[in-house]
């Protein structure tokens, strides 16, 4: 029998060998891939945190500078374009305005990205439509650009993955979308380790809650010993802390996580600017949410009826020339946490002017009489006057003079470019 391997089993190893090497390339891709997704999506979540703290308080004003076009039809991919659309961008001949972040305002220092180094869009800027911060530059990771906190870096940021990487602790929470309600987090601890203390979660207010083991769910056929919040709620986001070591090992380590989409914080209406015509109100708003983001805005001229919109804009049409409206305006975010409303008091419509037909027959039977239409000045608008049932005739001027020698009804009246219309008329009789 001949010794050594054969061309084929040779053939085999070295396929094997390279599928092998393929796969950690692969895997360490991945883990290079997330730590870069969590250190992107930690630093712009700390803008993002800085533009919310900075208006609330300054009165809903944002710490902005230059305003930045950006160009969304030069995305060539639907992820991309998606971090815009879902959060409801005005997108205009293919633009998006956004505003260069002052840092300095807001206490922002020692960034790694956002500083310029690399071009004029390698800043933060925020939409001041919706409150949202977007890397103008972009960070490619993998196949994604990422421009702001999509759905995938608040999972990686609410999972804590770089911290839980390989720690033997797993923690599970009830829900990862954004909530208003409790979510709880189920904390997974291998056997292998010994738990250091209590198992502490502690809120934003100040609060604790204490986990314990569940011996209902922990047996010794199971590979982890099972921790969880002992029939307490937590409505507010919060930290767990769970430190342990190995029984053969004296050196204590620590793990955390955090729960951050937990929203109870209703959003806010930060302007309502209008811009009007005779017989419309059209109403630009801007709102902000430091949690799950706006999802609704609702408007009303009354304050009680409210008509709801997925867009900030909307037009109140059918209105009354030089009539003062009260616009009110109401957001809501993903959670359905509704702000206060907003209200702009006294909006008047534009007027179309006034009309006055003058003139009266006298005592005399016989007599004509001279009338005079005179209208306001008023740009944009066309001005007519007609005698009885005749044909509507056009007034260059502001003034029109008639000689009326018998009875009839003179009227006049003023349109917009819009279609409002205002009219007035006069019984033109003899005395006898």
């Amino acid at each position: 029998m001949k010794r050594g391997f054969s061309l084929i089993a040779l053939a085999v190893i070295v396929i094997i060998t390279l599928i092998l090497a393929t796969s950690v390339v692969i895997a360490a891709t991945s883990t290079i891939n997330n730590s870069k997704k969590l250190a992107f999506g930690t630093e712009i979540k700390l803008v993002q945190d800085s533009i919310y703290s900075y208006s609330a308080r300054n009165d809903g004003q944002l710490p902005i500078s230059q305003a930045i076009i950006f160009d969304y039809d030069s995305l060539r991919d639907e992820t991309s374009k998606e971090q815009f659309t879902k959060n409801m961008e005005t997108i205009e001949d293919g633009k998006i305005v956004l505003y260069e972040i002052d840092y300095e305002k807001c206490g922002i220092s020692n960034l790694k990205y956002g500083n310029r180094v690399n071009g004029k869009n390698d800043v933060y800027s925020v939409s001041t439509k919706t409150g949202k911060v977007y890397y103008n530059m972009g960070l490619k990771i993998g196949n994604i650009t990422y421009f702001t906190i999509n759905d995938e870096l608040l999972n990686i940021l609410n999972l804590g993955w770089e911290k839980q990487a390989n720690s033997g602790v797993i923690f599970e929470p009830s829900t990862t979308e954004w909530t208003r309600n409790n979510v709880d987090v189920t904390i997974k601890i291998s056997k292998k380790y010994i738990v250091v203390g209590n198992i502490v979660a502690t809120d934003i207010g100040g609060g604790s809650y204490t986990y314990y083991k569940n011996d209902d769910l922990s047996s010794a056929d199971k590979e982890f010993d099972i921790y969880q919040l002992n029939n307490q709620t937590i409505t507010k986001n919060y930290t767990v802390k769970v430190t342990y070591k190995e029984a053969s090992n004296m050196k204590e380590k620590s793990v955390e996580h955090s729960v951050r989409n937990i929203d109870i914080t209703a959003p806010t209406v930060l302007s309502a600017f209008t811009t009007k015509t005779t017989n419309s109100i059209m109403v630009n708003a801007s709102a902000n949410d430091s949690e799950s983001g706006i999802s609704k805005y609702y408007f009303s001229k009354d304050g009680i009826n409210y008509f709801e919109s997925e867009s900030n804009e909307f037009t109140f049409e059918n209105l009354i020339e030089n009539t003062s409206y009260n616009i009110y305006v109401k957001v809501e975010d993903k959670v359905g946490n509704i702000s206060s409303p907003r209200e702009q008091r006294n909006i008047s419509t534009d007027s179309l002017g006034n009309i006055s037909i003058r003139g009266q027959f006298s005592s005399s039977s016989n007599a004509s009489t001279l009338v005079e239409i005179v209208f306001d000045q008023v740009t944009d608008t066309s001005r007519y006057y007609k005698i009885d049932d005749s044909e509507w005739i056009s007034i260059s001027g502001l003034t029109e003079r008639l000689y009326i020698d018998q009875d009839c009804t003179i009227y006049a009246r003023i349109i917009d470019k819009s279609g409002q219309i205002k009219e007035v008329s006069k019984r033109m009789q003899k005395i006898e």
